[in-house]
C-alpha cells in the first residue's frame, strides 16, 4: 500500500485579520458532507501519546487548530511507517481512509487540539486497537 493512497493532506486557506485570523478548513471540496455523521474534538496532553487505533469503514478527517500534533501511520503489510506534523503554524487537513493503523503525539506544551471529522458514528465494533508497545515505533 502507498500512504499517498490512504492519507490525504490538503492545505487550509489562512485569511489574516487584524483582530484574529480566520482559517477556512472543511468545504465541499474536501469533505462529502452528505456522509459526514460526526464531528467531535480530541485533546492529548504534551509529550502524551495515543496509539493505535484501525478504524475498518469510516474516513476521518483531521486538523489541529490549537497546538501542534504528531500523527503516525503505520503499513502493516510493508510494516512502513508515515509521519507528519500539523498545528497553529502549519495548518493542513488529513484526509484518513479506513484500513490504516495511525497515533498521535502532542508536541504542544500548552493545549493540543485535534478536530475530527468522520463518515460514521462512533461504534466500537468498528475500530481495532493496539497497546503502543504492539506496534514498534520510536516516538
Amino acid at each position: 500500500m502507498k500512504f499517498r493512497k490512504k492519507i490525504k493532506v490538503l492545505n487550509v486557506k489562512i485569511i489574516k485579520n487584524t483582530k484574529g485570523d480566520i482559517f477556512k478548513t472543511f468545504n465541499k471540496k474536501n469533505i462529502i458532507f452528505k456522509n459526514l455523521q460526526e464531528v467531535y474534538f480530541s485533546s492529548v496532553k504534551f509529550n502524551s501519546i495515543k496509539a493505535w487505533k484501525f478504524h475498518k469503514k469510516m474516513q476521518l478527517f483531521l486538523t489541529v487548530p490549537v497546538g501542534k500534533v504528531k500523527f503516525v501511520f503505520f503499513d502493516q503489510l510493508t510494516t512502513k511507517f508515515y509521519s507528519i506534523t500539523i498545528g497553529e503554524k502549519k495548518q493542513k487537513i488529513l484526509i484518513i481512509k479506513p484500513k490504516i493503523w495511525f497515533g498521535f503525539k502532542g508536541l504542544g506544551k500548552r493545549k493540543n487540539l485535534i478536530v475530527s471529522c468522520s463518515t460514521l458514528k462512533h461504534n466500537k465494533s468498528e475500530i481495532l486497537r493496539k497497546k503502543i508497545k504492539e506496534i514498534k515505533y520510536k516516538w
